[in-house]
């Protein structure tokens, strides 16, 4: 079976999808280059604003002209399903908690065996249907619910809809066995390691022959290994470990909510072991994601700081890599502050903050939901920055929320100019339906918005020019992490420092580099000969 797959949005989504795909690799499947050489087209989607949701209809409705069997996952799947299927009646919706455990056999014989027409997939290991369809809900995923299952209170299976209609056995079970190591999953399972990294990859060759994870897991140690259909160089050094699903934030403008439902956390020994496996196959940076990093655990009793001690530490013979912690929200960080800043100072994880501020306005937080104030981010910050001096600072704003106002805006100008972060995402606001912010009076006109964007940009740019430009002449040690464009590899400091050389560089090496100029987004770095 040949697939195309397409994955949009955050890291989440897009790391979900990546996982997705290896699974097809590893089945034995093969990667189309383009849509019309498929015999399935797979599409990760977003919905996060308005225009990504309406390019993900417009590209759904692409991919359905194919007359491909189309499967779509990501949050549109929860939020907008019948949008989906007013297009293409017949696509199979797969809810983000569902990917896990979602059988890549099953899905085979969907493609290849009549789509759409209720075929029941294989049994579970008890001899039970592995899915139980029907129309996912538009509502969004409910309240404590385990991941990957819409109907987690009680321990069944979730729902999936295909065809447009309600059916038993669609074919695509996800199955109450699907552990990584064979045990009856609970919450939060991981993806079946067996699928992401085969114990046997062809074309490799072993580092040691040994094996990794708790009480040996049987995968073999390898360097740079060729999976079916991949190419013989990675892109890339990294691998992104999704760590949780959902959120416990209360963000009234928020629709991500809707989609991916409540904190479930996946467990930490899943999570090491998938670490310890990527490492193993040559992977020399891990990028851990969530909706918001620091609440992971606050459901299995740990914590985002235990995990990243026990992640830097994962045993002898994973080489000099390190490991990217994504966004946390100022509310969940606050709590675990001086156990997360004491877990960043390790070595092996980026002095890299990632913490959206959204307004410096109190009044606007406040109507947002986001559940702190303006104070509370300069505490963090400054922690972190008392702690680790040159720390690399992203945030996130959000301009023409309801209510903003030009006082409202001019705080935030003047907390982006005081905060001096590295990156700031800037978003303008778009009305999602079914948030309570889409109710709200004083609404702010698009030209507004679009302005004060344009504003925030350019001081946004200025900051990072002027933090750049005190790097010139400096030496920094950096890891190559990706291929650029003409022939240029993309570096990282341990800042987490975006740092390009004009050298097609082996990835996952580490170079020393002077830097001899810099942008408003990177520093341009020369190799130097021999290394001091």
């Amino acid at each position: 079976m040949r697939f195309y797959l397409e994955s949009y949005g955050c890291t989440m989504n897009q790391g979900e999808g990546e996982l997705f795909r290896r699974r097809l690799l590893h089945a034995g499947h093969d990667q189309a280059g383009s849509m019309d050489r498929s015999d399935v087209n797979l599409l990760f989607t977003c919905v996060v604003i308005r225009n990504t949701e309406v390019r993900m209809v417009k590209r759904i409705r692409e991919l359905a002209a194919t007359g491909t069997p189309l499967v779509v996952a990501g949050c549109l799947v929860t939020t907008f399903p019948d949008k989906i299927t007013k297009i293409e009646p017949r696509a199979l919706l797969i809810p983000p908690r569902q990917l896990a455990t979602t059988d890549i056999a099953a899905l085979e014989r969907w493609v290849t065996g009549g789509r759409g027409t209720g075929t029941g997939g294989p049994p579970n290991g008890n001899g039970e249907p592995c899915m139980t369809g029907g129309p996912v809900a538009n509502g969004g995923v409910g309240e404590g619910e385990n991941v990957f299952s819409t109907n987690g209170k009680d321990g069944t299976v979730g729902n999936v809809r295909a065809g447009g209609s309600t059916r038993t056995g669609t074919g695509l079970p996800t199955g109450r066995k699907n552990r990584c190591r064979g045990a009856t999953p609970g919450a939060g399972e991981c993806y079946r390691l067996e699928e992401v990294f085969p114990a046997q990859w062809p074309g490799a060759i072993g580092r040691s022959g040994g094996r990794i994870g708790p009480g040996g897991s049987g995968y073999r140690e390898t360097s740079e290994p060729v999976a079916p259909g991949e190419p013989e160089e990675r892109d890339h050094s990294y691998f992104v470990v999704p760590i949780s699903q959902g959120c416990l934030g209360t963000c009234t403008y928020c629709i991500t909510r809707q989609a991916r439902g409540s904190l479930a956390s996946y467990p930490p020994d899943d999570i090491l072991h998938l670490v310890r496996t990527a490492l193993a196959s040559g992977y020399t940076e891990i990028r851990l994601t969530s909706q918001d990093t620091a609440i992971y655990g606050l459901d299995k009793g740990t914590s985002l700081p235990v995990l990243l001690g026990t992640m830097a530490t994962p045993g002898k013979g994973y080489g000099d890599f390190r490991i990217r912690v994504g966004m946390m929200n100022p509310r969940g960080t606050l709590p675990i502050l001086d156990d997360l800043i004491r877990s960043f100072t390790s070595p092996r994880i980026y002095s890299f903050l990632h913490m959206p501020v959204q307004s410096g306005d109190d009044a606007i937080l406040s109507s947002m939901g986001r559940g702190y104030t303006v104070e509370d981010v300069k505490t963090i910050l400054g922690a972190f920055r008392d702690a680790i001096p040159d720390l690399t600072f992203s945030t996130d704003i959000i301009t023409g929320f309801p209510g903003e106002t030009d006082d409202s805006f001019r705080v935030t100008m003047d907390l982006v100019e005081e905060l001096r972060p590295d990156i700031v995402n800037i978003t303008r606001y778009s009305e999602r339906p079914g948030t309570r912010a889409a109710t709200l009076g004083g609404q702010v006109h698009g030209r507004t918005s679009k302005e004060r964007s344009r504003r925030l940009t350019e001081l946004r740019f200025r900051i990072s020019a002027e933090i750049h430009a005190g790097f010139l002449g400096k030496q920094l040690h950096v890891l190559a992490t990706e291929r650029g464009r003409g022939g240029t590899t993309l570096c990282r400091d341990d800042r987490y420092r975006s740092v390009a050389i004009r050298e097609q560089l082996p990835l996952g090496r580490w170079y020393s580099v002077e830097i001899v100029d810099s942008t408003d987004v990177y520093l341009l770095g020369r190799r130097i000969f021999p290394p001091p």
